[in-house]
């Protein structure tokens, strides 16, 4: 009971600290303007808080991500054209031809790909394999994790690569009783190198 309590507690202090923020942006948002004689319309303000609300509710992770922006894209889309920014009888036909649909394919593919292997805990157990063949020489580890990280990231979008490594590598340094900073370092250098050599490795380049 305490540490669900205690769970409740920081949700809402997170909660609480999050809304805050972002009525404070909103206020900056809408006022500043007028301070400086920029000649900003509602729509553009409006549609500002709501980019910035898409960076505050990720940042505070109230909901998961794809839900906020979603919701977000629906609100901007509504604000848009009840407000006449975008042409309703435009607006419809010029998104759908600025879809690349081979991207989304791909990066959809990617996600379902990427959530199998983390669901089995392959990352996981390469690490600790890794952790183990390299007998505590912190350089042959280094070297390895680098190599492994590189490689998967040529195959896998390179910074869900990372963001599956890093929990590994940490719980890795809990057992040596070392700072994984620099081995951390190494990994995002090493998942940007990788990156770079393949189309999918870094889809937005």
């Amino acid at each position: 009971m305490t540490t669900f309590a205690s769970y409740v507690q920081s949700i809402n202090k997170k909660t609480t600290i999050g809304f805050s923020l972002l009525g404070f942006m909103s206020i900056l948002i809408w006022i500043i303007p007028e301070i400086i004689g920029f000649n900003a319309s509602i729509p553009l303000r409006l549609l500002t808080i709501v980019l910035l609300s898409i960076y505050v509710v990720l940042a505070f992770e109230f909901v998961h991500r794809t839900v906020i922006v979603l919701v977000a894209a629906t609100i901007a889309i509504t604000i848009g054209i009840t407000t006449g920014l975008f042409p309703a009888d435009e607006s419809l036909e010029f998104a759908i031809h600025s879809i690349d649909f081979n991207t989304i394919g791909l990066l959809l593919g990617m996600m379902i790909i990427v959530t199998i292997l983390a669901e089995t805990g392959i990352f996981q157990y390469i690490g600790i394999k890794m952790g183990k063949v390299s007998k505590g020489n912190m350089w042959k580890l280094l070297v390895m994790m680098s190599v492994f990280t590189a490689v998967t990231s040529m195959f896998i979008d390179n910074v869900t690569t990372i963001l599956l490594m890093i929990p590994v590598t940490i719980s890795i340094f809990k057992i040596f009783r070392i700072s994984p900073i620099p081995f951390i370092l190494a990994q995002v250098l090493a998942s940007n190198i990788g990156g770079t050599a393949t189309l999918i490795g870094d889809p937005p380049t």
